[in-house]
């Protein structure tokens, strides 16, 4: 079984009814065109707070996904808590989240979201500022195993992560080393309470496959010193 132990806040623990003026914005550690990142502060606990811009349903959407990056994320941190895999260092704390931001009350920090149409939402997750991407110069057998239980251990919380590629796979060397999944805003979160559909079952499948021959072709890279094999993983 994964474990990792630290003096990280209790996976029970849940940040709720967060006013604006509790919520200290250090720095922007990431931006894009579905969400912001922000490293903040609240009642005196560092996270991450990373807010979604709201852009509603598709236009083409799937009868078999959710689509919803906001949706996605929640859902897949509620299932990964429950079922113990944040306390297991095996993905991030979840701290909670805050729905139908008012971007007026959260001035200067949210004027990126001044102008949008829906109302934006937000997720609270641990921040862990030493994390690595897996790459060659720190990829090993023994941490690409970890990844592939990890994956595994994921599945059997019945949560397709939809994105496992590298840059979803942190390193943070230490003793011992810890492997974490990250972004779950395109995760599938299956029912748990009902038997998984066949398409769920393949779908699950082809991504533990993923993963293994990711790391099969990441091993034979690094005897070669370069990124050959692997290099549709870091498009």
């Amino acid at each position: 079984m994964y474990k990792f132990s630290s003096k990280r806040l209790t996976s029970k623990m849940e940040i709720t009814g967060v006013e604006p003026h509790e919520v200290i914005f250090r720095e922007v550690l990431k931006r894009s065109e579905f969400s912001v990142v922000f490293l903040v502060v609240i009642r005196d606990t560092t996270c991450v707070m990373k807010v979604y811009h709201d852009h509603g349903p598709l236009i083409v959407t799937s009868r078999y996904r959710e689509t919803n990056i906001h949706t996605c994320e929640v859902s897949a941190y509620r299932r990964l808590k429950e079922k113990g895999l944040c306390q297991q260092g095996l993905v991030p704390q979840f701290y909670g989240c805050i729905e139908r931001l008012q971007p007026k009350l959260w001035q200067p920090n949210l004027s990126m979201f001044m102008n949008d149409e829906l109302l934006p939402n937000a997720v609270l997750i641990e921040y862990i500022p030493e994390m690595q991407m897996l790459f060659l110069d720190n990829f090993t057998k023994e941490r690409m195993a970890k990844f592939t239980e990890g994956i595994k251990l994921i599945h059997e919380a019945r949560i397709l992560h939809y994105d496992p590629k590298p840059r979803n796979m942190m390193v943070i060397p230490g003793n011992p080393d810890r492997m974490l999944w990250i972004d779950f805003d395109r995760a599938q979160t299956y029912d748990d309470k009902a038997d998984l559909t066949p398409w769920q079952q393949k779908m699950l499948k082809l991504e533990e496959q993923v993963v293994i021959e990711f790391g099969v072709a990441m091993e034979q890279d690094c005897a070669e010193g370069r990124i050959n094999r692997s290099r549709v993983s870091y498009n």
